[in-house]
């Protein structure tokens, strides 16, 4: 899967550096590379090189489920919690109790 430069930064919990080659490495070694990333599961960042100019990239393995493609795309989010539900209530009665109860506001007594 292909990123734009927009998400290239590093996640925080990376503990060694994204390993980089260059297009023309990249053109010459295609196979290992591709290998190397089908093995490690690590993406790696493809520079212009040479400082000829032009955009980054990373290959990374494709994510395992369609809300993993979705999420590595950057078209969802995970959802923020605002407080809802609210907090639990534990309740101290019998079950039974309960259920009277609730079947009396509902309007099912029985």
């Amino acid at each position: 899967m292909f990123y734009n430069r927009s998400i290239l930064e590093m996640p925080q919990e990376r503990h060694h550096p994204m390993k980089t080659y260059s297009k023309r490495e990249l053109n010459q070694h295609s196979g290992r590379i591709l290998r190397e990333i089908e093995e490690s599961g690590e993406p790696v960042l493809i520079t212009p090189g040479n400082g000829r100019g032009g955009t980054s990239f990373m290959i990374s393995p494709a994510p395992e489920t369609p809300y993993e493609r979705l999420k590595a795309a950057g078209k969802i989010r995970p959802a923020t919690r605002r407080g809802f539900p609210g907090p639990i209530m534990k309740y101290e009665g019998d079950f039974d109790e309960l259920m009277h109860e609730l079947r009396a506001d509902w309007g099912e007594e029985r």
